[in-house]
């Protein structure tokens, strides 16, 4: 996330000096694991233009595509206990939460880092709005659609997308299928609506 903040400083500078005096809009995006610290920027950017004196660029929307938002999934055992779902299932997201939280804690524990787990923050509003797609076969469905709801109760503007029969992944896999033609469509429509004035 350190290394997400300083490409965001670096992009932020650069952009700004090619800009001549535009009104600068970004946005911020990311696919599951990558989702996952999209949210978290978002959070972090938020909370330094919150706390500091420097004129911090909070990104126009942030867009997730299944997002990897909350460490507890993998230690949830109702979860585990389902068939395997399709290219990610609990143990392949228990590695991964083990070794991005590293040594010092765990998934699941009462405390992590702040930012680690963006499901874990408690207020949520202020945030950048949110386009979050998932599919009904993603293990990390109910994490997204809890996400997106607690973002819309915050006064954030959220959509939430569902595609039917979609798993971890089928926005890259079979991009000619008409689901994945169509979630495309409504990633770059909810992207378009905050960059375009």
């Amino acid at each position: 996330l350190d290394d997400l903040t300083k490409a965001n400083i670096w992009l932020v500078e650069r952009l700004q000096s090619e800009a001549d005096g535009k009104k600068l809009k970004i946005l911020i995006s990311g696919e599951s694991a990558g989702g996952g610290l999209a949210a978290e920027l978002c959070q972090r950017l938020l909370d330094e233009s919150l706390e500091s004196d420097a004129n911090i660029l909070l990104p126009a929307a942030q867009l997730l595509i299944y997002p990897m938002l909350d460490d507890r999934t993998c230690v949830n055992d109702d979860l585990s206990a389902l068939p395997p779902h399709i290219l990610w299932n609990n143990t392949s997201n228990n590695y991964a939460w083990s070794s991005y939280l590293g040594n010092n804690c765990k998934p699941g524990d009462e405390a992590l880092p702040k930012y680690a787990s963006a499901s874990r923050r408690e207020d949520l509003s202020s945030l950048p709005p949110a386009y979050i797609i998932c599919g009904d076969l993603d293990l990390f469905r109910d994490e997204c659609k809890d996400y997106a709801r607690r973002l819309e109760e915050s006064g954030v503007e959220t959509e939430y997308v569902e595609v039917e029969g979609g798993f971890h992944g089928f926005m890259t896999i079979g991009t000619n299928e008409e689901p994945v033609v169509e979630a495309w469509q409504s990633f770059r429509d909810f992207g378009e609506k905050y960059l375009v004035d």
